[in-house]
Parts: structure tokens; sequence; C-alpha cells
């Protein structure tokens, strides 16, 4: 039994890891700013190191790019609310998007996609009041084999 538990542990250090290192990859960078926000706050989700112009920028609320999840399309002089539009959410000219009024139900992740020359892309959890995430990566399994695996690499 003892095995089982280390395999999932292993699993799911190597996701985290995968996750990490791809958003990396892709040059995006995200953050929630107030990091701590409370019920009531303006909650600005930043994006930052975006290369290119800014052709548009999407947002979706969960980790999923489907158009179900839509929050909203931002484009340099429209917005196109989706079927997930938070109200009071607004998409701001750096790809950030911006939320008034942040609600303990919005806590979450939120993917955004910028269309610059390439596609780029990141996710950020948003936690407000102080609620932490559950799951962090369907990758994490993976990293996990690698971190607690036999194999001593070293």
């Amino acid at each position: 039994m003892l095995g089982i538990w280390k395999f999932l542990i292993q699993v799911l250090v190597l996701g985290v890891s995968l996750s990490v290192c791809m958003n990396s990859a892709s040059g995006i960078k995200l953050e929630v700013i107030p990091k701590n926000p409370k019920e009531g706050d303006i909650v600005i989700l930043q994006v930052s190191d975006i290369s290119g112009s800014i052709r548009f920028a999407t947002w979706y609320q969960g980790q999923s790019t489907d158009a179900a999840n839509q929050i909203l399309n931002y484009f340099p002089k429209e917005e196109i609310k989706g079927p997930k539009y938070i109200e009071g959410a607004q998409g701001l000219q750096n790809g950030s998007l911006k939320i008034s009024n942040v609600k303990k139900t919005l806590t979450g992740f939120y993917t955004v996609q910028i269309q610059t020359n390439t596609l780029q892309q990141g996710s950020v959890y948003l936690s407000v009041n102080g609620v932490i995430p559950i799951a962090l990566s369907p990758l994490a399994p993976l990293l996990g084999m690698l971190l607690f695996s036999d194999l001593n690499f070293l």
C-alpha cells in the first residue's frame, strides 16, 4: 500500500514541475495583484513578459481553453463577453484581466491566451480569502515519479 502512495506522490511532483517548466518556456508570466485578495477587492490577473504586440487576449475560467469557459475576448478597441463572463471583469491593454468587487466564489484557476505574432498561454490561481488549490496540474504525477523513483541521477 505504501508503494502506491509513493508512486502517486512521484507522479504529482512531476506534473507540477512540468507545468512550471511549460509556463516558463512560453515566456508569459501571470500573477494575482494583490497577492492575498479579500472579498470586495479589485483584483488584477497581471500578465507580463509578452513578446510582440498584442492583437487580442482571451480569458477563461479554469485551465481549459474550451469556448464554453470564456470570460471575455479583449481586442484593442473592443471587448466581447463570453459564456463565463464575470460581472465587473474588464480586459486591459497589456492582456491582463481586472475584476472589480471580487467574490470568494471566483476562487480558482484562470487561463489566458494572448495572440501576438505567436499564441502565448498561461494560467494563474486566484485565491480569495485564502482558499488554496486542491489540484495543481494533471501532469503533477509524472514529476513525482521522477523525484521519488529509485533511480539516482547524481
